[in-house]
């Protein structure tokens, strides 16, 4: 029994840290999605503000 719940705990615990990854990289990638957006709108304003 004991060594059931610690195998449990540890696939749980397991099972947190994949979806804090899966967070964090979801995070991640929106930020750089996000960063390049602002970088696009930035060079397109520049470039209609040279026209």
């Amino acid at each position: 029994m004991l060594v059931d719940s610690v195998s449990m705990l540890g696939w749980i615990n397991r099972l947190d840290c994949n979806i804090s990854y899966l967070y964090a990289l979801c995070y991640k990638i929106q930020w750089i999605h996000f960063n390049l957006l602002g970088r696009y709108v930035h060079e397109c304003s520049f470039v209609f503000g040279e026209l």
